[in-house]
């Protein structure tokens, strides 16, 4: 189990990882809000940072910065390499198939690249 920094810090790029999150099911108040502020802000709250609402761009552009700065900590930790693997690549696979909008595209896409060009995490 994750103690001290680690565990902040998973929770960190977890809740990240569910406040960058597009979720297609969550649209039903799409005539009350621009469509290009519905995609922006995503309407999901963490749950360490439940009273904080991030934009979804800041989002994406924290976990690349979490992945370009600590590689090794999800290369070297199981349960972060786990959250890497399955939160973090859904998410981007959500927002490259079903975003629309180009701040997050362009921020989903060099998440992308940061995962590819760090040893051990694209393979």
């Amino acid at each position: 189990a994750l103690t001290g920094p680690l565990r902040m810090f998973y929770v960190f790029v977890q809740d990240l990882c569910v406040m960058a999150d597009y979720d297609a099911t969550n649209l039903s108040t799409r005539y009350a809000v621009d469509a290009g502020e519905r995609m922006r802000t995503g309407w999901r709250e963490g749950f360490w940072l439940n009273t904080i609402k991030f934009p979804r761009p800041l989002c994406l552009e924290l976990l690349g910065t979490c992945v370009a700065a600590h590689p090794t900590i999800f290369t070297g930790s199981k349960e972060c390499f786990a959250l890497l693997r399955h939160n973090l690549c859904a998410t981007l696979l959500k927002n490259l198939r079903g975003c629309f909008d180009f701040a997050i595209l362009i921020r989903s896409i060099h998440l992308l690249q940061q995962l590819m060009k760090t040893p051990g995490l694209a393979a």
